[in-house]
């Protein structure tokens, strides 16, 4: 299965159905930077769960994903 590069707006899709948008992020739980302010501006769930995991004591470390 091959990878298919879009280019656009992350933040709306031009395809329908489920994708992935893979996103490389800090393990120190900070949360205010980059493609993230865009994220927060338009759905506050993510940061908060973001938040959440980040003070959970859960590991945090690199390969992680929720």
């Amino acid at each position: 299965m091959a990878i298919s590069y879009l280019i656009g707006d992350a933040t709306a899709p031009d395809r329908l159905g489920p994708g992935v948008i893979a996103h490389v992020c800090n393990d120190s739980g900070g949360w205010g930077k980059g493609f993230v302010l865009e994220i927060s501006r338009l759905w506050p769930e993510p940061e908060a769960e973001y938040r959440r995991w980040a003070r959970s004591g859960q590991d945090f470390g690199l390969g992680w994903c929720s």
